[in-house]
């Protein structure tokens, strides 16, 4: 039986604090959970740009995805500096989530 795990944290404070003590494992469920729960966009941008170039593959994977959720979710974001950041990532196992969250930036963002 499939177990279904809530990822949603409204308090900015405590996702900060949890991502300061948490394990590589657990950092990619609450920067979803952040995105699920937090409605300023600007800090969720500003907390996954210091993400995207994490040595982890699944950390990195995961800040990178979640900008294009933000696009979806928001339709309005940084789009200059966002991708500017996502073009300057060289790390080939990660350009095919860049190529596609760079699509979903440019077809929810205009």
């Amino acid at each position: 039986m499939i177990e279904y795990e809530n990822f949603e944290f409204f308090d900015k404070s405590e996702i900060e604090k949890l991502l300061k003590t948490s394990s590589e494992v657990e950092i990619p469920k609450i920067l979803i959970g952040a995105v699920n729960g937090i409605n300023d966009v600007n800090w969720l941008q500003d907390l996954l740009m210091n993400y995207v170039e994490n040595e982890d593959y699944w950390i990195s994977k995961t800040s990178i995805g979640l900008f294009g959720d933000l696009a979806r979710i928001f339709g309005k974001i940084d789009k200059n500096k966002i991708l500017k950041k996502l073009k300057s990532i060289e790390r080939q196992d990660l350009k095919y989530i860049v190529d596609e969250v760079i699509e979903d930036i440019e077809i929810f963002c205009q």
